[in-house]
């Protein structure tokens, strides 16, 4: 695809939505779509490249799982907004995703299920001010071995339901 897609503003769709393996020349902006694909995978990207921003916020909702894992995105990926659920398993799947800039994970974030970052390569921040990471007696951020260039925030109203790890993870500043 040459330049951005855009499925939001009242997109929706039942079913995996999959673009795997795709290149896409600019955006994927999924800013207030709804996907839906119950204990299934609702949206792949799984090893797409894509050129700029990956927007899953601003009302984006998923029941099912978000998979970006072996991604390569080349601006940063926003959640804010966004609501991801998939009991019981992984809500967003982004292990070995290498992201240029920053991952934005706040304010009207939330995830019923597993938030996965291991061994993903993060070029900015990851900020999860205000994120609400929600997988009872699981873990619910897995950011093992995760490589973070700058720093992360777990600041002011982030909760987590679950474990938070991130062992072995590199992480650039604070």
């Amino acid at each position: 695809i040459a330049r951005d897609v855009f499925l939001g503003d009242g997109f929706k769709a039942e079913g995996t939505v999959d673009f795997s393996g795709a290149t896409i020349g600019g955006s994927l902006d999924c800013g207030g779509g709804h996907f839906r694909n119950t204990n299934a995978i609702a949206l792949s990207a799984q090893k797409a490249e894509i050129s700029s921003v990956v927007s899953l916020g601003d009302g984006f909702e998923a029941e099912g799982q978000v998979d970006l894992s072996g991604a390569t995105i080349g601006g940063v990926l926003i959640c804010d907004g966004g609501q991801f659920r998939n009991s019981n398993a992984t809500a967003l799947f982004a292990t070995r995703t290498k992201i240029a800039d920053h991952v934005f994970l706040r304010t009207g974030f939330k995830a019923e299920g597993t938030v996965d970052f291991s061994v993903a390569t993060i070029g900015g921040h990851m900020i999860c001010d205000g994120g609400q990471f929600v997988a009872t007696n699981a873990i619910a951020l897995m950011a093992e071995s995760v490589e973070i260039k700058h720093f992360v925030s777990l600041g002011p109203k982030f909760k987590a339901d679950g474990q938070v790890n991130f062992s072995h993870a590199a992480i650039g500043g604070n």
